[in-house]
């Protein structure tokens, strides 16, 4: 397809492929076009952490600690990813409980500099929009792996 199709390539906890929802230990979704696992957010609060939005260098040190799906060099999108992903409808995915619903109406980090202590963000939900902000903002993590 010319936009690409989002693949369940969810596992369960001993490796096993499963589809995402309840039974899946590890949710994760492959976009075709684009070759890159995406990670879903709530897989943070199954590692016991206390909240979805972190600062830049905290998201970054999650996305570098994750073990998921087998796979363990994940990491923050690109901006130019997280934009694509949003355009190929990485917002229709809360209703598979991907993505929690509060986060799509938020900013989500991505990797890209867009100055000194400043990446771009991306909202993807209800207006496809890129900003620049600094480092000790608190916003959405989502890891990727190619």
């Amino acid at each position: 397809s010319l936009f690409g199709e989002w693949i369940d390539v969810s596992r369960r906890i001993d490796g096993k492929p499963t589809k995402c929802g309840l039974s899946a230990d590890q949710c994760t979704w492959r976009h075709s076009r684009l070759g890159l696992d995406f990670v879903p957010l709530d897989r943070f609060y199954k590692m016991g952490l206390p909240k979805v939005f972190q600062t830049h260098q905290d998201a970054e040190k999650l996305c570098a600690g994750l073990f998921e799906n087998e796979k363990s060099d994940w990491r923050l999108p690109t901006s130019d990813e997280l934009m694509a992903a949003a355009k190929d409808g990485l917002s229709s995915l809360e209703s598979y409980q991907y993505l929690p619903w509060f986060a799509m109406e938020k900013e989500i980090w991505s990797s890209t500099k867009s100055g000194k202590n400043q990446f771009f963000t991306a909202t993807v939900k209800y207006s496809l929009k890129r900003f620049s902000r600094t480092g000790d903002a608190e916003n959405v993590v989502l890891c990727v792996h190619r």
